[in-house]
């Protein structure tokens, strides 16, 4: 299992508020753009049962993600997400819509196995279940990402971003 080192639940947790706790755009790690996105974007292709593709990338030391969806129908259509010129890919991330697939140990599926080596990142994938996937460069199989508490989640309702959302101060 791939582990990451729990920070506080609210930077883990945040909806669509990209702020760090010295109240700069974007967020101090790979890990915290993900999570806040897919806690944002999950419920939302839940819902809709549409993939949603993206990416995270650095710039100036901060971490910043860009995503679309594709169509309702998964498997089906084109997504554009880019980034400023300056800025590298640090990881790419996708959601499954309404399908739950529990991905652990999981052969790669060979669109995210070659977007994760054209761009030298891992690939990130939360299911409909909330749980969060990572296969890292050249890995045939994806892991479940955990903590030192456990499995890692990611919102699969509204209810739960909103929640989440409550929890944040903004003292900018």
């Amino acid at each position: 299992m791939k582990t990451w080192i729990a920070t506080t639940a609210a930077v883990l947790m945040t909806s669509n508020i990209a702020l760090a706790d010295n109240c700069q755009p974007g967020y101090e790690s790979v890990e915290d753009a993900i999570l806040s996105t897919l806690n944002e974007t999950n419920p939302k292709s839940i819902s809709s049962d549409a993939m949603v593709l993206g990416q995270v990338y650095e710039l100036n030391d901060r971490y910043f993600a860009v995503y679309d969806q594709l169509p309702t129908g998964r498997n089906i259509g084109k997504v554009s997400v880019g980034h400023p010129q300056g800025a590298e890919t640090a990881a790419l991330f996708r959601t499954s819509g309404d399908l739950y697939s529990n991905l652990d140990n999981q052969r790669v599926n060979h669109s995210d196995r070659s977007a994760a080596l054209q761009h030298d990142v891992a690939y990130y994938v939360a299911n409909a279940s909330g749980q969060l996937f990572v296969a890292e460069v050249g890995d045939r199989r994806y892991e479940e990402v955990t903590t030192e508490q456990g499995e890692m989640r990611v919102a699969t309702n509204v209810d739960d971003v909103a929640i989440v959302a409550a929890m944040i101060e903004d003292d900018c």
